[in-house]
């Protein structure tokens, strides 16, 4: 089977186990990692994730295209896991920001999460 690198981000709040429960309120994991497609990405980024200390609000994933201009957060974040196959990368905002102004029209899950 032939892979590819996706990115997979979840909109995510922290639970009260993580760390910094009071001062982050919320943000987007995102997991680049190889899969095949879209939904297999997204399947595989979600089970390596459940485990940690968030609550999963929506999620998406697309494909880094080979040769694809990176956004400014890709650039290091896709060099390491091109190195060692993964990586994990957390953009968040304090307790107190206005989240639906923050993250505006942010796209639909693909697949749902249940």
């Amino acid at each position: 089977m032939n892979t590819q690198l996706f990115e997979v981000q979840f909109h995510v709040r922290p639970t009260r186990l993580h760390p910094q429960f009071g001062v982050i309120g919320f943000g987007f994991l995102c997991i680049w990692l190889y899969e095949t497609d879209e939904q297999s990405a997204f399947k595989k980024g979600h089970l390596l994730a459940e485990n940690l200390p968030y609550e999963f609000v929506s999620g998406k994933s697309f494909k880094i295209a080979e040769g694809a201009e990176l956004l400014p957060y890709q650039v290091s974040s896709v060099a390491v896991a091109e190195i060692i196959g993964i990586n994990f990368g957390l953009s968040h905002w304090p307790v107190g920001e206005n989240e639906e102004k923050a993250i505006g029209h942010w796209p639909a899950i693909i697949p749902p999460l249940h």
